[in-house]
């Protein structure tokens, strides 16, 4: 069948065939993509980045440098929408060197970087300067060895052309008159929250079948946290992690920034509610594949508190099995328990 499949396409006249031209916006994505090696950046940036040293911080500008960019992020000619180019310094911050002796490695002064990435710094300078307007995008400009330029574009709720404008009714809409401010989170974030949030309202809620056994109920906060890289499927551990601990349990994700700027996201759920608590370490301890090494190691697991730590393997969470381990690569639980032994209760639930 795929033989004849092939033959029938060769069969197809060319002169049938129509062609798409590539539009204006694609070729500019193009220069900006190569600039560093082009004559654009010997003939026109280096000029423009010589004026731009000499101009304010943050200072406001006519027209977009980058306009694909600036469309890609909601940007319209229009009243009610202005670009603003900011300024910041690059690398980490003056260090002093301290005078006792030690090695290089030791002095503190290499490899000290921001927790958040300069653009998000920009972002945030511009919002400051124009309190009244809201962040829609930011995007890179130009850097030399000492500065490095963004151009962010901010939006005024208030103005009447953008609340008579659809595509922003969702800036001046109901969570606006909550006084919440939105601010930007990057494209990828932002999309996979809402699918998430989507898929939460959409699961249905377990029974929770707990004994009246005090026992069962002394458990009083139950913890888990992963840090995932950018290699990893994010949304893939966040769908495992739903079905293990419902919709009721809360889910934070922190974005936080490794020294070379990749970004981390730390993924982090704190649960007081003690019968959905029960529920899920019940849960736990019915799936562990290795139950009994539990068992055996359980006296390393728990402190003076009533604090047991858990280890589960990350990887085999992924394909739906629960491993213990002691690694680093893995998804750390804390539970909290109050009122008894904590050996008795892991005891107790595991048997």
């Amino acid at each position: 069948m795929r033989t004849c499949l092939v033959s029938i396409m060769f069969l197809i006249p060319t002169h049938n065939l129509v062609l798409m031209a590539k539009g204006l916006y694609h070729y500019l994505a193009e220069a900006w993509a190569g600039a560093r090696g082009s004559w654009i950046w010997d003939v026109v940036m280096k000029q423009r980045l010589i004026e731009w040293r000499r101009e304010p911080s943050i200072v406001r500008v006519e027209k977009p440098t980058r306009i694909n960019k600036a469309r890609q992020y909601g940007y319209k000619a229009k009243q009610g929408i202005i670009v603003v180019r900011v300024r910041l310094r690059r690398g980490p911050f003056n260090r002093r060197r301290p005078n006792s002796g030690r090695r290089p490695k030791r002095m503190g002064v290499y490899g000290i970087t921001t927790s958040k990435s300069l653009q998000l710094i920009a972002e945030e300078r511009a919002a400051r300067k124009y309190p009244n307007m809201e962040v829609l995008g930011s995007y890179w400009v130009g850097e030399d060895g000492t500065y490095v330029w963004y151009e962010v574009i901010l939006v005024d709720p208030s103005h009447p052309a953008i609340r008579s404008d659809p595509d922003f009714s969702w800036l001046v809409g109901k969570e606006d008159r909550e006084g919440r401010r939105r601010r930007r989170l990057r494209e990828r974030q932002r999309k996979l929250i809402e699918r998430l949030r989507k898929r939460l309202s959409s699961l249905s809620r377990r029974s929770l079948n707990l004994h009246k056994n005090p026992l069962l109920m002394s458990i009083t906060q139950l913890d888990l946290e992963v840090n995932l890289h950018a290699t990893e499927d994010l949304e893939k551990i966040i769908n495992y992690l739903v079905k293990l601990l419902t919709d009721k349990a809360p889910i934070v994700i922190e974005v936080l920034y490794g020294h070379y700027g990749n970004p981390i996201y730390r993924v982090e759920s704190s649960i007081r509610d003690r019968d959905l608590a029960m529920s899920i370490v019940k849960s736990i301890c019915s799936s562990m594949v290795n139950r009994d090494y539990l068992m055996k190691t359980i006296g390393n697991r728990v402190d003076n508190s009533g604090n047991v730590f858990l280890r589960l393997d990350k990887q085999e969470f992924v394909r739906g099995r629960i491993v213990l381990s002691d690694g680093d690569d893995v998804i750390r639980v804390r539970i909290k328990v109050a009122g008894v032994d904590a050996m008795r209760f892991i005891n107790e639930i595991c048997k």
